[in-house]
């Protein structure tokens, strides 16, 4: 991991850059880190090849302002679900939502928009909800890598980030519980499929024992040898 790098005036086209750089990458297989939800050192080097010619330096810039990203994304996402989010919510509820945040209070998104919001959504949110490219079921506040979450962390934010997973973890929920709404014949074919693979399952069990008790005909066997095969 690279040392502290100097701050970077992150303008709207180098987050868009940033943006489409790592969902490039995000879909190499082999730049994805085991769980599926980070990259790999290759593939941050590799979307710092995009930053050819910029301020951006180094690969811990990047990662600095990916977890940024994602924390941003989660707690905008959570408060577009929010009911009277907007010119609504009052002095006293926006102090609510703030009081149990660390350093990134929810207020922020008060009078100013995560302006990249559907960008980020293009990569966390649709391969959340599909299960494509990355599997954002954890945490979005979890950094590059255990050494790196280990140092940036401070007192106070670790509850921050278990809400962010909480909330994200919702989302998902609530996605699917749409998906099944809207198709509910999905549903049905889901679970005739869990039926035929336990009825399939209790065949095969009823062969292993006939198998095992030399009965030529499972249907013939004793009330207690019947009794046996329900138990396995």
């Amino acid at each position: 991991m690279e040392g502290k790098s100097a701050a970077v005036t992150w303008t709207a086209e180098l987050e868009l850059r940033l943006i489409g750089a790592y969902k490039d990458q995000a879909a190499n297989a082999k730049h994805i880190a085991s769980g599926g939800e980070n990259l790999r050192k290759a593939g941050w080097t590799a979307v710092l090849g995009a930053f050819t010619g910029t301020s951006v330096t180094t690969t811990a810039q990047l990662q600095a302002k990916w977890r940024r990203f994602k924390n941003d994304w989660a707690d905008y996402s959570f408060l577009q679900n929010l009911s009277g989010y907007g010119s609504d919510l009052s002095d006293e509820r926006w102090s609510e939502l703030d009081a149990s945040r660390g350093k990134l209070k929810l207020s922020r998104f008060r009078e100013k928009e995560f302006v990249q919001w559907e960008a980020m959504s293009s990569v966390i949110g649709d391969t959340m909800a599909t299960g494509e490219n990355i599997a954002w079921v954890s945490t979005l506040s979890s950094a590059v890598d255990d050494s790196s979450d280990a140092k940036d962390i401070e007192h106070g934010d670790l509850s921050a980030a278990q809400k962010r997973a909480k909330i994200l973890h919702q989302l998902k929920k609530n996605r699917k519980r749409k998906a099944n709404a809207e198709d509910p014949d999905r549903t049905k074919e889901a679970r005739l499929k869990a039926l035929v693979d336990i009825s399939n399952s209790l065949g095969r069990l009823v062969q292993l024992y006939a198998a095992k008790h030399n009965l030529e005909n499972p249907e013939l066997a004793t009330a207690e040898q019947q009794e046996d095969i329900h138990e396995l």
